[in-house]
């Protein structure tokens, strides 16, 4: 839950104008914006390679094992496959989300969805100490999506690599399951 005031030790080094800390804050919110947009790319071309895999799967289920121990291990095998997959899948689409909180308390310059542009010369006008902590703010709230991003990204990836796994294993067996 995001704080609503800054102390002057949460900020960055002393000597520090008003207008070099506002500065600081918003170069700050824009590096997790790129963080959060990194995210999203990988998290988008985890998509075809998650489609190819588990179309692969799908067909590879139809293919007929010798004996009931070979398709038992096929379909094993072709399960995890696809699970992990599945898992992938899912927490691709969770990365892909937008997860733009609620704003508790007074509404952020800085900050979608309270942004009103019509305000925002008039809010400009504000004292720069409560620029700064509304620009901290969201530099925090950014920060924390961008490691929810990150985290359900290695997620997608681990399940990604499993199902690789199992089907390099599937296709190593195969040629001794069918006969």
């Amino acid at each position: 839950m995001p704080r609503d005031e800054f102390s002057a030790s949460d900020r960055p080094g002393p000597g520090l104008t008003a207008e070099q800390e506002l500065d600081v804050a918003l170069r700050t919110a824009s590096d997790f914006r790129g963080s959060i947009a990194g995210a999203d790319a990988k998290a988008g071309l985890l998509i075809p390679a998650l489609g190819v895999g588990i179309g692969g799967a799908g067909n590879a289920i139809a293919a007929p094992s010798a004996g009931a121990w070979a398709t038992a291990i096929s379909l094993v095998l072709l399960g995890l496959v696809l699970t992990s997959a599945l898992g992938a899948l899912l927490s691709v689409i969770a990365v892909l989300t937008p997860r733009t909180p609620a704003p508790a308390g007074k509404p952020n310059l800085f900050a979608f969805p309270t942004f009103q542009p019509l305000r925002a010369a008039e809010d400009c006008r504000r004292a720069q100490p409560e620029l700064c902590a509304q620009a901290w703010r969201q530099a925090e709230t950014l920060a924390r999506i961008a490691n929810t991003k990150y985290l359900r990204l290695r997620t997608a990836l681990r399940c990604s690599c499993a199902a690789l796994l199992a089907f390099l294993v599937w296709t190593a067996l195969r040629p001794l399951l069918a006969g």
